[in-house]
């Protein structure tokens, strides 16, 4: 076999073992509770976004909006 096909078996190989031990990392770690996938609190609607940014000294930025569950 030539070096171009030994290097691509290689990449092929190292790709499947990776692709592997990420499900199976995954799959513990979803076991064992210690990684949780969403976190709901409800529907917040925006409403306003706006910044306001004075040039050397200081920068401030606000949401305006509800939460629609309450």
């Amino acid at each position: 076999m030539t070096g171009k096909k030994k290097l691509f078996l290689l990449v092929i190989c190292l790709a499947v073992v990776g692709i592997v031990i990420g499900f199976f990392v995954n799959h513990q770690l979803k076991e064992n509770r210690l990684i949780y996938t969403s976190h709901t609190f409800g529907v917040f609607y925006v409403e306003e976004k706006d910044f306001y940014i004075e040039p050397g000294d200081y920068m401030e930025m606000w949401v305006i909006g509800y939460n629609d569950a309450e």
